[in-house]
Order: C-alpha cells, then structure tokens, then sequence
C-alpha cells in the first residue's frame, strides 16, 4: 500500500495499480478510503475509465459494508454507465438505504424496480417513504406514487396523489419565485407531468362503480321496484377526492343496474 500511494503520489499510475492489485489479492477485506479499492477506483474515476471504476467500487462495497458514500458514487456511476441489470441496480441501492435510510433517491430506484417486477406493494412502500422524506421533487414522488396505487387497483388515493403532483405543477407555473421561497426550487421534471397527466386522464375516464337508484321520495315507504322495472332516476358520481358528488344527471334505468354513462368528468377547480 506504500509503494502504491508513493507511486501514484509520483504520478506513475500504471505502476500504482500494479501495486494496488497485489494488495488487495493479500488482503481483499481492507476497506476504507485508503484501501487498494478504494485507491484504484479513484484513479479510475480521474481517468474517466468507468468499466473499472465501476468494478473496484463493487468490490469496494462487496468488503466494506458501512461505506455508504462508495455504494453512492457506485450507484451514480452504474447509472451513468446505463447498466440497468434490475439485479445489480436493486442490490446496490438496498445497500444504501440500510445504511442511510433517509436516502430518498434510493428508495425512488426500489420502488420503480418493484413496478417493473409488478410488485406494488413494495412499489408503494418505497414512495410512501419517498414523499414522507420531503423529496426536492415532490410532483414526481406523488406522481410514482400514484402510479403504484393505480395499478394496485387503488384508485381514490390514485387520484389524490396525482391531483397533488399537478397541483404542485400549477403553483410552480403560476408563482415560481414564491414557491421557491418555501423550498419547491426543484425544476419541474418534465416526464413527471406528463405522467401525471397521462394518468389523469386514465383515471378520469374510468367508469365510475355507482349505481342508479330510485330518486322519488314516495318509494321511501313502499316495497322497491323489481330490478327489472324502470324509472327516472337521478345518478351521482361521488368525487372520491373532494367527497362531494361531481356530475348529477337524470336518467331511466333499471333499478339496481349500473349507469349507462356514469364517469367521473369533472376536475376540482384548483386544477381548472
């Protein structure tokens, strides 16, 4: 380790990392910022040759479990490198969040993972964690978890946090100097909005589950009509966001039976 950090302090890196190899064949458990890993990488990363950046910080990791700055630059790297192995990426970003679990970005990777995997539940775990965090961004952290909800079948609390990600973007449009000053100095990322958006609209349009129902008074006191009977009825959409009904209309359907045009089509005004 001497001869290695005079060599690289001389300037001669090649035999540095000669030096460095041997080493860590000696002791592969050293761990530190002064180990043979941890040297070789940094010269790596001076080099900008990450192919071994990446590998001397895996293997960094592999022996120094606490580290959690070299599993950071790791992570940065790999990302940077475009490896997106869901093995690779999902074991170092594990590795962060046990050791820092205030980290918010590693827990934003965990849960997109699980989506790919069609894992919700610990899709929603992870972003749950995210917006308790106070995320820089958080119009992208509502819309992921939104996202994770939605194809849990969740759809009210789909729709509340995707509401909250637009609403975040409405403020930051219409007032950016005032909602910096209360800390949104985020930028506004663009892929986020338009997933917000895209999702909106899925929601929006989805059939609402309510059902049409005798709105006339008198029937209070008499036997209900057969399912098959017709009359004029008044169908409500409740709004599962605000709680109040969002689209009234009369109708004639059959007692019982799913309205024919019942949807969801109105947005609350904040978003108007």
């Amino acid at each position: 380790m001497a001869l290695g950090r005079a060599l690289r302090k001389a300037g001669d890196n090649d035999a540095a990392t000669a030096a460095f190899e041997k080493a860590a064949a000696l002791v592969p458990i050293a761990h530190g910022g002064n180990s043979p890993h941890a040297q070789m990488a940094q010269m790596a990363l001076e080099k900008n040759d990450r192919p071994r950046a990446i590998a001397e910080l895996q293997a960094l990791v592999d022996a120094d479990f606490d580290n959690v700055e070299a599993a950071r630059v790791l992570a940065k790297e790999m990302r940077q490198a475009g490896i997106d192995d869901p093995a690779k990426v999902r074991a170092v970003n594990e590795r962060i969040a046990a050791i820092d679990p205030f980290d918010g970005e590693a827990h934003t990777v965990l849960g997109r993972l699980a989506m790919q995997r069609n894992d919700t539940d610990t899709a929603t775990r992870e972003f749950e964690v995210v917006l308790a965090l106070g995320p820089l961004d958080p119009a992208s952290a509502n819309t992921d978890l939104a996202e994770s909800l939605f194809k849990a079948g969740k759809t009210a609390d789909a729709k509340k946090h995707t509401l909250a990600a637009l609403e975040i973007v409405r403020r930051h449009i219409r007032a950016p100097r005032s909602f910096a000053a209360v800390g949104g100095d985020a930028p506004l990322n663009r892929a986020a909005i338009v997933a917000a958006a895209a999702l909106l609209v899925t929601l929006i349009d989805r059939p609402s589950p309510v059902r049409c129902r005798d709105s006339g008074a008198a029937h209070r006191d008499r036997t209900p009509l057969a399912a098959n009977q017709v009359a004029a009825v008044t169908c409500h959409s409740p709004d599962s966001i605000s709680g109040s009904s969002v689209s009234r209309w009369r109708a004639s359907c059959a007692i019982g039976s799913p309205c024919p045009t019942a949807r969801t089509s109105a947005l609350p005004k904040s978003l108007n």
